[in-house]
């Protein structure tokens, strides 16, 4: 705690990462603005925005603080935020959709292609005659 905050990449960084913990956070917020920032010491923050309170829950590693304040940036989802959300935007391009569906399709077209290899193979070895080297 008291660092940088990254991704655990291996194993070896979660264990160095410690035990998370819950911070139950709650915030307020309208259509139009983002009156309050949840802070995450060593990350950065997150504005909140959309009609109502909200009760949010961040894990952190231990030691790592969290808390809320008043919006730095309160009008910027007005000017450059989304206007609608949808459960699809993910913030991911269409570049990103296209090569992860070709990875899932080069491991499903991998699995198929080995089973169907496997199936023949069993299959050439039932009708096959014993051969008898002498």
């Amino acid at each position: 705690a008291g660092e940088f905050l990254f991704p655990p990449h291996s194993r070896e960084d979660w264990t160095r990462m410690g035990p998370l913990v819950r911070h139950r956070v709650e915030v307020f917020g309208s259509s139009d603005r983002a009156w309050d920032d949840i802070v995450i010491a060593g990350m950065g923050w997150v504005a909140i925005s959309g009609f109502g309170s909200k009760e949010l829950d961040v894990w952190v590693p231990q030691g790592v603080k969290v808390f809320r304040r008043p919006s730095l940036l309160p009008h910027e989802m007005k000017s450059r935020g989304v206007t609608r959300f949808h459960i699809n935007h993910r913030a991911r391009s269409p570049r990103i959709y296209r090569k992860k569906r070709a990875i899932v399709k080069a491991r499903r077209d991998r699995a198929l292609r080995d089973t169907l290899r496997r199936d023949q193979m069993e299959l050439e070895t039932g009708h096959a005659a014993p051969v008898e080297v002498p």
